[in-house]
């Protein structure tokens, strides 16, 4: 995209640029200019003014809504005269663009669109000879339909007409060409006509399966099927072609393999509509396709040379109608689970059929992987045995060395002359048996097959057999550090890709790991971290995020937990429920705990000598916390050794008990219980030392001692 600094600033502020005269006469100025090259009579100039048009059209809203009609006018003037491929496409373009922009306008469309539409669309059905305009046409007439169907209605027979002349397969097989004609076959039903829309989308096809049917039914003239299929169908009117099987196959097979692209077309593009698949019947038409094999009976009194001719092209058909299927796995989805068990056998047919032709066996796993990902574990409980078979099959490396036939013959000796004998050798026969000849599959069925396994891993690798898991283990490992052998000048794009996908397999399989079997997470992290020093930059990146995820499971952590700190001296320590084991000297154990209580004694001396130690009784109806911590009992203990040592008597130092009245714990017998619970805690630790008071509550504490 190209953004022209005079058409930015319209784009982005409308309003500054009507007040501005000067920015007004600027676009004025670029208009005229744009116009004269549309005027011009050089051809170049005229291709520079129609790509002006539309970079004006898709930057400034002012000058589209300005120069609608007359650039609409002169567009329309340059289709209808003889031009150059390159002004035709870009003027298509450009008016497909214009007419597209008014679809939220009903002003525009009454006054230009329903005026020049129809003109537009004539023009094209008339440019329609030219077949390098073809995927141009194609688009414009799609996107027409798509958006003005009750416009383009009176066209729908001539645009028809069109698609069928390119997907009839006279005309070769241009990829591009053909997806655009059957993209705009399929939409063509939105135009509707007699019928609803939906009733024209599903009559378009059956008339389509008609057609595939009786293009089967020329080349399955020479089997013997073994089921009988409807030979009268509706279908689409297409050419005749040669009664000759050799100059009718060729076209035969094309034909089909265009329907099949129109009938994925229709499957696959959204419809505005609610429509009726007729799925029983794409399903009978996949399995006649399937049915036919190399295996199949030649009809009597036939050729043998037609049957075998027929044979060279079933893989194309078989392509075919595996695209036809992947298209219905993913527009029907669950409605297809009553035939899970027939796609499953189809699939396996597939693989067992075509072990040498990597181009259909690349797409029978593909398909393997969308059934995977659209039915999950309930597809893999019939397929999960045979799929893996198949393959580890395509990733194992085969090493052989040939066989030396010149083993036991004399090399030839330079000393004598003459004629050689049988048992001499020449010196090109010293080079046999000298190289390793290295057995693989091709790399795309190499890349196809681990991209299925690296989606079969995590829904179902913890439910594969003991033998099925190690072998897949066992053959990840295998390749990857063989490709540490392979120097990096050995190498190429498709080995680093099928290292990366044997990497991604590997992660798979460390993280869906059974607990039933042993994991597999210690070579996966050697492999890692080895690939950390990998010549491609994609290994490298992809192994450091394999080993976080790896090291997450080998170390589970929990996430992090905000911690604030407590401003409360009472509060007890937090206990983590579990102890940790370590093995510990028992003598440095007690050697450490000695000298860390001759420094809490130490510490407490100094910061607790000749102050008061208080207990807190709590009344009955206060009590909520837990029983008192060794804190307190410690401090007093310690309180009362260092008296001692100083000379001092216990009855010196001044140990308190505040407490409430005794009329108050008198009257209350549970909180005397309390008290007598806690007071004989503390005597476990230490002896009480005799309390002293002359108060009036003293006959009452010495009863409780008593106690």
């Amino acid at each position: 995209m190209i953004y022209h600094q005079l058409l930015i600033p319209q784009k982005l502020q409308e309003t500054e640029v009507e007040s501005n005269k000067s920015q007004k006469a600027l676009l004025h100025k670029w208009c005229t200019r744009v116009n004269s090259l549309l005027s011009s009579k050089v051809s170049g100039a005229r291709w520079a003014g129609v790509s002006f048009v539309k970079l004006s059209i898709e930057q400034s809203e002012a000058l589209y809504v300005e120069n609608l009609s007359s650039w609409s006018l002169a567009l329309l003037n340059i289709l209808t005269r003889p031009e150059p491929i390159p002004t035709l496409e870009v003027t298509i373009a450009t008016l497909s663009e214009l007419f597209a922009r008014t679809i939220n306008r009903p002003e525009l469309q009454r006054e230009l669109t329903s005026q020049f539409l129809p003109r537009f669309n004539a023009c094209l059905l008339d440019l329609s000879e030219n077949k390098e305009l073809l995927p141009s046409i194609f688009q414009a007439l799609s996107r027409s339909v798509s958006l003005f169907p009750s416009i383009f209605r009176p066209f729908v027979e001539n645009a028809q007409n069109l698609c069928l002349l390119i997907v009839n397969g006279s005309l070769g097989s241009d990829t591009t060409v053909v997806k655009e004609a059957a993209n705009c076959l399929a939409k063509i039903s939105r135009a509707g006509g007699k019928s609803s829309p939906s009733e024209q989308w599903r009559s378009n096809l059956i008339k389509l399966m008609g057609s595939m049917h009786q293009v089967l039914d020329k080349l399955f003239d020479s089997v013997d099927e073994e089921s009988q299929y409807a030979k009268k169908q509706s279908s689409f009117e297409l050419p005749p072609v040669s009664e000759d099987y050799i100059l009718a196959f060729p076209v035969f097979f094309e034909r089909f393999k265009t329907l099949s692209e129109c009938m994925v077309s229709m499957l696959s593009s959204p419809s505005p509509h609610c429509v009726q698949i007729p799925v029983n019947k794409i399903i009978n038409l996949l399995c006649r396709v399937f049915n036919i094999c190399e295996g199949t009976i030649l009809r009597e009194h036939k050729e043998k040379n037609e049957f075998f001719t027929l044979m060279i092209g079933v893989p194309t058909l078989h392509l075919a109608a595996i695209e036809i299927l992947a298209s219905l796995i993913l527009s029907v989805g669950d409605h297809l689970l009553h035939s899970m068990r027939l796609i499953n056998e189809i699939i396996m047919k597939l693989l067992n059929q075509y072990r040498k032709q990597p181009l259909v066996r690349t797409s029978i796993y593909y398909l393997a992987k969308l059934c995977i990902q659209k039915y999950g574990i309930g597809f893999l409980q019939l397929a999960s045995s045979p799929l893996i078979y198949h393959i580890t099959e395509d990733l194992i490396v085969v090493k052989r060395t040939p066989t030396n036939i010149t083993e036991g013959l004399s090399p030839i000796s330079g000393k004598k002359a003459g004629k050689k004998k049988k048992t001499q050798i020449t010196n090109s026969d010293n080079f046999i048996g000298t190289r390793t000849v290295i057995e693989q599959a091709s790399s795309n069925v190499q890349f196809a097959a681990l991209e299925t396994l690296n989606c079969l891993l995590p829904i179902y690798g913890e439910s594969l057999s003991a033998s099925s898991r190690a072998t897949i283990d066992k053959l990840l490992l295998t390749r990857i550090l063989d490709s540490t052998l392979i120097s990096h000048t050995e190498s190429n794009d498709n080995e680093h890709s099928i290292q990366l996908k044997l990497h991604e397999c590997l992660l798979a399989s460390a993280v869906a790991a059974s607990e039933y079997q042993p994991s597999i997470i210690t070579h996966a992290l050697r492999v890692f971290t080895a690939g950390l020093n990998s010549h491609s930059y994609q290994i490298q990146l992809f192994c450091s995020q394999a080993l976080t995820i790896c090291d997450l499971i080998y170390h589970p952590r929990l996430p992090s937990i905000a911690r604030f700190e407590s401003t409360s001296t009472t509060a007890p320590p937090i206990s983590l429920g579990y102890k940790q084991s370590t093995l510990v000297n028992p003598a440095q154990e007690d050697r450490k705990e000695e000298e860390e209580e001759e420094e809490k004694r130490e510490t407490k001396m100094e910061n607790h000598y000749g102050k008061t130690v208080e207990i807190n009784i709590y009344r009955d109806q206060d009590v909520q916390q837990s029983e008192p911590s060794l804190d307190n009992r410690s401090i007093i203990q310690e309180s009362c050794n260092i008296a001692e040592k100083d000379g001092a008597s216990v009855s010196d130092k001044e140990v308190t008990f505040v407490a409430d009245t005794s009329s108050s714990l008198q009257q209350s017998p549970s909180t005397s219980r309390l008290y007598s619970e806690r007071i004989s805690d503390v005597e476990d630790d230490f002896e009480i030392p005799e309390i002293v008071d002359e108060g009036p509550d003293s006959e009452f504490e010495d009863d409780l001692m008593d106690e």
